[in-house]
């Protein structure tokens, strides 16, 4: 493994600003007015409602419906704004009377005007905004025709991807059937446009026969174009252009085992690749946007609990330039993120569906976050630090936090902070943390870190960080990689975690999409520990681990547990929206330590 110290390049002063709650509901969207230069935040919770939020994370108006709220029936909304018109488009479905899709146009200032039909009678199926957690759907703006371009999942039975075009005046264009294998699905497309060559390029999965694919459509006529394809699984894609760099970036999720991977294409091509990285280890349901003013790229996804959310931004040769979660609370997750771009500072903003309760917003992404250890090839180690100066022998804050993922390839990490004993940490594994105390020193710190791989190999890198500090100044260090004898992994000791089976009450075993019903599961305490929530004790969902399918990963245990002793999890469970067969198990696991003790029974439930 080669490793190297990747600086973050200002995208501007500012730091990210705190979360805050946007609006209510889930299954949301955002769109930025850049001649405000302030946010549209929308999503459901029966009606469609909005908000518009600062740049600076603060409310900019109240939360208002945007669907009519007497009828309490839109779901799956998608936003975007045109500049040119200075008016966003909010676009969602109505399931009250059939099945149809309604817009309603919201001035830059706020003023609402009236909801109008997008008629679908001429278009055979059912079209489909959202299936339960995967996006199947994409709204964006045109410069050049000045329209919006609307791409939606349609279902004939078997899954169309389609595409039309909405002007200023609400009307309808031509719906057009976006790329082959008609017979065996097109799922989820998302849509960039590209001004350049006035052209749109539409992504989807091509899932039935594990396949990812990209359709070219002429924005001039519009009509279906030359379609590529390359064998990669995935059940979530989304696409973006860059005009600075003048290519795309393909976002796909490899899955909750290996996260979300990004393809930067030259032209309209899956084929025609400028390189792929992985760019969130073990995330998933992952956004993606692209902001040519920063000439950076950025994705968030997540990982199924309340430690999810990460993001990552990037430069077009994919260096990873800042990582964070910026939702870290939520008791039962944070689901679904969207990331888009302020093209006025170079910067990005996120929304999550908090507990499926609550949208929240955060702005400023991507300014002055973190150094990253990451490799030149393949996944392996991941640092970066809280405070917002990153560059090697910039002044930092004597008290500093390292964050950072181990992947596959990684067996340990070990983090050391020379001159000050107390920054020698070993963490082997998944997510994990140091809090560094350099507080006697003033003058220069050397942060290292040692990576061993699977096959004992190590390699050891280091930064210089100038620290604010009360003692005398200690000379520099020079960073210079060097073998280190290989640390092993260090699991807590045999026997301290311990988890035992007792019973459970599991939903039916056949259950409508959408349904819900209450759930327990009662372990017993046999390791010699004691669970609290503020310890990171959690039942989490398993077939696969962290699961969301059944509305969340984990539940946070309650009170305390002592060693023998036993506690019921009580909670409501939300079948998912697609009909199947999904399994319904549990585990006990500690946050960013371990999974633990037996498993609850694998139960089949069939949901038709």
């Amino acid at each position: 493994m080669t490793f190297a110290f990747l600086l973050f390049s200002s995208l501007a002063a500012a730091a990210p600003t705190p979360a805050v709650d946007a609006t209510p509901g889930w299954i949301g969207d955002l769109a930025f007015d850049s001649t405000r230069d302030r946010w549209l935040v929308v999503s459901q919770a029966g009606t469609v409602y909005g908000r518009l939020m600062g740049n600076d994370g603060k409310a900019a108006a109240a939360a208002f419906a945007v669907s009519p709220d007497s009828a309490k029936s839109g779901y799956s909304p998608m936003a975007a704004y045109a500049p040119e018109a200075d008016r966003y488009l909010v676009v969602w479905v109505d399931y009250t009377k059939g099945v149809d899709l309604l817009g309603r146009f919201v001035s830059g200032d706020g003023t609402l005007g009236t909801p109008f039909a997008i008629p679908i009678a001429d278009v055979p199926g059912t079209p489909m905004l959202n299936v339960g957690d995967d996006r199947t759907s994409a709204l964006r703006w045109d410069s050049v025709s000045r329209r919006f371009v609307l791409v939606f999942e349609h279902r004939e039975p078997v899954s169309h991807s389609k595409l039309t075009t909405i002007d200023l005046d609400g009307r309808r264009g031509a719906v057009i059937d976006v790329g082959t294998m008609a017979g065996q699905g097109n799922w989820g497309p998302s849509v960039a446009v590209n001004p350049d060559k006035n052209e749109y390029c539409v992504a989807y999965d091509q899932r039935n026969t594990g396949r990812l694919a990209v359709s070219r459509i002429s924005a001039a006529t519009p009509s279906s174009g030359a379609e590529s394809a390359t064998g990669v699984t995935t059940t979530n894609v989304e696409i973006a252009y860059n005009e600075k760099s003048k290519k795309y970036v393909l976002m796909y999720d490899a899955g909750y085992g290996v996260g979300v991977k990004t393809r930067l294409l030259n032209s309209c091509s899956v084929t025609d690749s400028a390189g792929e990285t992985l760019l969130l280890p073990k995330q998933g349901y992952a956004s993606v946007a692209a902001n040519p003013k920063s000439d950076a790229y950025a994705a968030i996804g997540q990982n199924g609990n309340d430690s999810g959310n990460h993001y990552t931004v990037a430069a077009p040769d994919g260096r990873y330039l800042a990582r964070r979660n910026p939702f870290p609370d939520g008791r039962n997750g944070n689901f679904l993120p969207v990331i888009r771009a302020n093209t006025n500072e170079g910067t990005f903003a996120a929304t999550t569906s908090r507990d499926f309760g609550v949208t929240a917003f955060v702005a400023r992404i991507g300014s002055g976050e973190g150094v990253e250890v990451a490799p030149s090839t393949g996944p392996a180690a991941v640092l970066g630090w809280s405070y917002a100066s990153p560059a090697a022998g910039s002044e930092v804050p004597a008290a500093f936090r390292v964050e950072g993922e181990a992947s596959a390839d990684v067996k340990s990490v070990r983090i050391l902070v020379d001159l000050k004993p107390v920054g020698d940490a070993k963490l082997s594994g998944g997510h994990w943390r140091l809090d560094v105390d350099a507080s006697a020193y003033s003058g220069h710190v050397n942060l290292s870190a040692v990576v061993a791989d699977a096959a004992g190999k190590t390699e050891r890198y280091s930064i210089g960080l100038t620290v604010k500090g009360s003692g005398a100044p200690a000379p520099t260090p020079t960073p210079t990689p060097s073998p280190e004898p290989a640390p092993g992994p260090q699991p807590p000791p045999a026997g301290r975690n311990g988890a035992a089976f007792v019973r459970e009450a599991a939903p039916p075993s056949v259950m409508r999409p959408g349904q819900t019903a209450k759930v327990s599961v009662t372990l017993r305490n046999s390791g010699e520990t004691v669970w609290t929530a503020g310890a990171g004790y959690k039942l989490g969902s398993q077939s696969p681990a962290d699961n969301a399918n059944w509305r969340f990963g984990r539940v946070p245990v309650s009170g305390s547990v002592a060693r023998g002793g036993t506690h019921t999890f009580t909670f409501t469970v939300k079948a998912p929206s697609k009909p199947g067969t999904y399994d319904f198990q549990w585990r006990m696991s500690q946050d960013r330590v371990q999974w633990f003790g037996q498993t609850s029974p694998k139960r089949r439930i069939v949901v038709r």
